[in-house]
């Protein structure tokens, strides 16, 4: 077995996996978190067994295709085609067996969606609850959180807003950790991607794609943007002021619609999937996403065409709500 440390947010992860393929699919997920030992908060054990794991015979109670998710003693049970994992989010164990033929590809889905999903499990344990969004802090300090489904357009309005001088959290998922005063935000640190119709769109982007990652995603690239960001990637803000809920439209024009706290938190629970895994942990996620829903201001952001062809518009669209505070 080979030996691992990382680092989540305060939350130390000891992990052992069987070979160097397996350690590779698990740096894709947790390399930038990695660390120096440390009294591990998380115990982390992935093997090879001899084939894919037969089925269970209970239904599952989730299904985010391909993975199934399943209530058992202490945790959950998360499988799909090439491996399974049991995890007891209390306790932070997470033991997982992945087919020995597993080609790399296989191996890197297993990792991004079994693996990370069990170790979200235990994060949410440890007060660290996690929301689908893009975050960004504008040049007065407000802090921003832009949820989306995958494709909503979260990574392009982060580069835009990067560009014109905002800093970036995280273009994809952020934990939300309550404390006694404030509502903190901090950023899954992972590979900055973007779609490939972006980079069509952006060829000056293209001296910044990194083509030397295995295991990335075939419709989109990995961006460098460190080279040219680096003085603006926060680590961690608090008290996020607005909420913008990001979709793509097929329209010429953007834009920006204001709605109540309810519709909020129902559109915040869309992009908090795991809220309901685990009874025992399902109240307090619950209470924080009410919190974030009734203390700051949500918006339904509709990005059209305009958009796309002039990014700096953006800005226009983010700044009228400004503007209505100020007044």
């Amino acid at each position: 077995m080979q030996e691992r440390h990382y680092d989540l947010h305060a939350c130390h992860v000891h992990a052992s996996v069987a070979d160097t393929e397996l350690v590779g699919a698990l740096d894709l997920v947790l390399g930038p978190y990695k660390s120096a030992p440390a009294s591990p908060d998380i115990l982390l054990k992935i093997e090879r067994c001899p084939g894919p794991p037969a089925p269970p015979h209970q239904p599952p109670r989730f299904v985010f295709p391909p993975l199934e998710l399943r209530r058992v003693a202490g945790g959950l049970h998360l499988r799909d085609a090439t491996g399974e994992i049991e995890v007891n989010p209390i306790d932070g164990r997470i033991h997982g067996r992945i087919a020995e033929g597993a080609g790399e590809g296989d191996t890197a889905d297993f990792a991004r969606a079994a693996l990370w999903a069990a170790l979200l499990e235990c994060l949410r344990a440890r007060g660290r609850f996690p929301l689908h969004a893009a975050s960004a802090i504008t040049p007065t300090g407000e802090t921003l959180l832009f949820p989306g489904t995958r494709g909503a357009g979260k990574s392009t309005l982060l580069l835009s807003l990067l560009e014109q001088g905002w800093t970036a959290l995280s273009d994809d998922t952020v934990f939300l950790v309550p404390r006694h005063d404030a509502l903190e935000v901090l950023p899954q640190r992972k590979r900055f991607h973007v779609r490939l119709d972006l980079l069509a769109r952006r060829p000056d982007l293209t001296a910044l794609v990194d083509d030397h990652q295995s295991f990335d995603l075939p419709d989109k690239k990995c961006l460098r943007i460190e080279q040219h960001f680096g003085g603006r990637l926060a680590t961690s803000a608090i008290n996020p002021s607005r909420i913008y809920f990001c979709e793509i439209i097929d329209a010429p024009h953007s834009e920006v619609r204001s709605i109540d706290c309810k519709q909020s938190l129902v559109r915040l629970l869309e992009h908090s999937c795991s809220v309901f895994f685990l009874g025992d942990l399902a109240q307090t996620h619950l209470d924080v996403l009410s919190r974030l829903a009734n203390s700051t201001r949500a918006f339904a952001l509709r990005c059209g065409r305009d958009v796309l062809s002039a990014p700096s518009a953006y800005l226009e669209l983010l700044a009228t709500p400004s503007r209505d505070l100020a007044a």
